[in-house]
């Protein structure tokens, strides 16, 4: 098989996080690679730049090349990051290689990575496919630092010139920690050409209450005309005794005045620990003073499930609060979700319009078997089905099947979208699913990927196979390989823990994520989703009570951390998302 023909795509950065189960052990390093027989292998690019010399910059700010600099000679290693506010997890290396055949135009990458005697990167190296040199060639560096606790504190970033075939430096970000670990400052800077030196670009500056919550955070912009920093925009939190917020105020500075002016502000109240009222507020600069934006009032039931929420909007005109929307849930005695349902305001009529509903149903063991979606149609006044899952398990509770279908509106019945099958070992680890369309025109289900999983003696995934089907010459052709490598760390004193009482489900996931709890209380949980390189991408209070429902229909397709906390303790597991 030529080399032009096939090249697969690594997927990167997986980061590790503490799980926490005893006989779980942490991710350290996921890394691709797919020896295909009869591949010929491209020139070495690291003999090609074995002229040049990254280790020092030179007066101009640019770095030469050095193999033995930058190539590790580990594949597999670890490294900290710190994520957002705190540097107390210590996160796997990633060896990321992605490949892609060169006659689509599209990028070859590899990144290599050089650690110091305590397992941390200090050395990032990014190559991409280079047309121009006709195979690889350089793309960007990044220099990593520490203190002594571990905590990054310096980070620089320098980019390929390709006509003076040297590094020139780009970006960098410094970071000061408090006793705690978290970050008090963070400083960014640029390199500017003309002068040959760094430049103060922009810093954050966080203050932290004695329960380690954040209460105050400021964002500064350099101004390189008169030398200092501006203030730009800052935030403020209160917390009650229990730690939960009462106040957030965020507000910006008017340049012209110099002074800050609000912009918005929320003050939150609740009940034996649940959120049931909050309200929005904006700054009004005309009349200088906060006025009324959103209000949000929720109830519950006697479990502590949110059985409403209803949300106004304050009409400044005519100084009153007119409704926005209201939602509806609804569950069973088994604290199961059976219903959830959203309701528009009608200002002409002045009640609410039925808009969207779910239902869900379950089997005698607890497993969803069914969920049908509905639009309110206001010309027959009747809820219209649109959209239905329907789902099959084993008598274990795995699910082995699931189908997609859409209501047709001229035909009066459900239609086959989408399906997919699941198989399990003898010890219910999953070995396989497939996807499957519904073709109109046969009326036959038509398989186009599947992934296929292989585990270690610990029931660790080592394996996963991603491939989809030709359908023209009908064949299978792998898309992707993700091979994963298992090591159990300990990082600032903190065990390595999971309880083995939750469970996320599905994973891979397309829309939803199922969050369950038996042993839960009727305490809030905080609920983060973080993709591999730390950003949070969803954060929100959420009251689990043994069973949530979580809407990640709007995330791209990857891996991510999902993190529950709840009085001081922590649970992390590994997410999937697909399309």
């Amino acid at each position: 098989m030529k080399t032009n023909l096939l090249f697969f795509i690594m997927v990167s950065i997986l980061n590790r996080v503490p799980f926490r189960t005893i006989n779980l052990k942490c991710i350290l390093a996921l890394w691709l690679f797919i020896p295909l027989l009869g591949i010929s292998q491209p020139e070495s690019w690291e003999s090609k730049l074995s002229a040049y010399d990254f280790s020092s910059p030179n007066s101009k700010g640019h770095k030469s090349y050095n193999s033995t600099d930058i190539i590790s000679t580990k594949p597999l290693g670890s490294r900290y990051f710190n994520l957002a506010e705190e540097n107390k997890n210590l996160l796997d290396s990633i060896h990321r290689v992605e490949f892609k055949s060169p006659l689509d135009s599209t990028l070859f990458v590899r990144e290599y990575y050089k650690y110091d005697e305590n397992g941390r990167v200090i050395l990032l190296t990014n190559f991409n496919l280079c047309y121009e040199c006709s195979g690889m060639g350089p793309s960007h560096l990044i220099e990593y630092e520490y203190d002594i606790e571990g905590n990054r504190t310096k980070e620089i970033s320098s980019l390929w010139n390709r006509v003076t075939k040297q590094f020139v430096l780009d970006f960098k970000k410094e970071c000061s920690y408090d006793i705690n670990g978290f970050v008090l400052q963070d400083n960014r800077s640029k390199w500017d050409i003309s002068s040959n030196q760094w430049v103060n670009y922009f810093k954050y500056e966080y203050e932290y209450n004695s329960e380690l919550a954040r209460t105050h955070y400021a964002y500064y912009q350099w101004n390189s005309k008169k030398g200092n920093w501006v203030n730009v925009s800052k935030e403020d939190r209160k917390y009650g005794e229990n730690g939960l917020p009462l106040l957030i105020e965020y507000s910006v500075l008017d340049t012209i005045t110099n002074q800050w002016d609000g912009s918005t502000k929320d003050e939150y109240e609740y009940t034996n620990g649940k959120l049931t009222f909050q309200l929005k507020y904006d700054w009004n600069k005309v009349s200088d003073q906060w006025v009324y934006s959103i209000k949000s009032e929720m109830e519950y039931d006697q479990f502590g499930n949110k059985t409403a929420e209803i949300v106004h909007n304050w009409d400044r005109v005519k100084s009153q609060w007119v409704g926005y929307y209201k939602q509806s849930f609804t569950f069973n005695s088994n604290g199961k979700q059976t219903n959830y349902a959203s309701f528009l305001w009608d200002s002409t009529l002045e009640k609410w319009i039925e808009s969207y509903k779910n239902d869900w149903t379950y089997n005698a063991s607890g497993n969803e078997i069914v969920w049908i979606s509905c639009n309110w149609d206001i010309a027959a006044s009747k809820w219209v089905e649109f959209e239905k899952y329907l789902r099959d398990y084993d008598d274990f509770g795995n699910q082995i099947c699931e189908i997609d279908s859409n209501w047709d509106t001229t035909s009066n019945n459900w239609i086959n979208r989408y399906s997919r099958d699941f198989v399990y070992s003898a010890n219910g680890l999953l070995i396989s699913d497939s996807g499957s369309g519904w073709n109109k025109m046969t009326n036959q289900w038509g398989s186009f990927t599947k992934n296929e999983y292989t585990y270690d003696s610990e029931g660790n995934s080592t394996l996963v196979v991603r491939s989809t089907r030709n359908s023209l010459s009908d064949e299978w052709n792998i898309k992707t390989i993700f091979r994963f490598y298992f090591s159990l760390h300990l990082t600032n004193n903190i065990a390595v823990t999971e309880s083995p009482k939750i469970k996320i489900y599905p994973i891979p996931a397309t829309d939803f994520i199922t969050i369950e709890d038996p042993s839960s209380s009727t305490e809030q949980y905080l609920l983060q989703i973080m993709d591999l390189g730390g950003r949070v991408v969803i954060m929100k209070n959420i009251d689990l009570n043994t069973f949530y429902r979580l809407d990640v229909s709007g995330l791209q397709e990857g891996m991510y951390l999902l993190k529950l906390n709840k009085g001081g303790k922590q649970f992390t597991k590994l997410i999937v998302k697909q399309h």
